[in-house]
């Protein structure tokens, strides 16, 4: 992957979300922060970042809540 490419780190960021590979995203999520070539396009990887790290700290945080959820039981 390119490390210039903000559309080529976007998309890898995706590809390590649905492996759950939270710190992995999270890491390509900053660089397209960086990488933003306007304030739209840093505003939506800031916010996507942000929704990411907030999920990977309750799955760390809750991961009994995260079985219940997952598993359907109650």
């Amino acid at each position: 992957v390119d490390p210039e490419c903000e559309l080529a780190v976007a998309a890898l960021s995706q590809i390590y979300l649905q492996m759950g590979m939270f710190e992995e995203s999270l890491a390509m999520l900053r660089r397209a922060v960086d990488l933003a070539k306007s304030e739209e396009e840093m505003i939506s990887a800031i916010t996507f970042r942000e929704t990411t790290a907030a999920q990977f700290r309750f799955m760390k945080e809750h991961p009994e809540l995260l079985s219940k959820m997952m598993g359907g039981g109650m």
